[in-house]
């Protein structure tokens, strides 16, 4: 919570392909912005937590446009993942950080536009199950909107039962 006792205005998101790419030498190509951008001009946020499995030298130059476009705290946190699409490595990287930042009270969104399938649906799973949230969405045609997952969802994490040696 804030000195002033108001609750966090946190963003945290996977960095994606499309904010990397629409960074051309030190400045934005001009009607082209990735999603994180988008929510930076449509919110005000205190914080943004992002996650990214990019080298660091790619992603540090759009952290460093980004932080000129807000005055929010911005954190990039570099993961490695073995494979984009292995659930149960997602879950545990996206859970360990949710669950840093459910620590502190804060109002949380997730930007579901950003990462692969299997990243959007661990965030909907732990969005809807253990870490209560408002879901984002910014396709370029309809701007930055927030998203109703109009599910009540029960989940627990079970480790692959093929690990299991019986």
């Amino acid at each position: 919570m804030s000195s002033s006792g108001k609750k966090e205005r946190v963003l945290t998101s996977w960095i994606g392909g499309n904010d990397l790419d629409s960074l051309k030498g030190d400045t934005y190509i001009k009607n082209i912005s990735g999603p994180i951008v988008s929510v930076l001009n449509t919110h005000i946020l205190d914080s943004i937590e992002l996650l990214y499995n990019y080298l660091k030298e790619r992603v540090a130059p759009c952290i460093e446009w980004l932080s000129k476009l807000t005055n929010a705290n911005i954190r990039a946190n570099h993961i490695s993942l073995s494979s984009l699409i292995d659930f149960s490595n997602i879950y545990a990287h996206a859970n360990r950080h949710l669950n840093k930042l459910s620590t502190q009270s804060n109002r949380l969104s997730i930007l579901l536009s950003l990462g692969t399938p299997a990243m959007q649906a661990v965030w909907i799973l732990l969005g809807k199950t253990r870490f209560p949230c408002t879901f984002l969405q910014s396709p370029l045609e309809q701007g930055v909107q927030e998203v109703d997952i109009p599910f009540k969802l029960s989940a627990e994490y079970l480790p692959a039962a093929s690990k299991i040696n019986t």
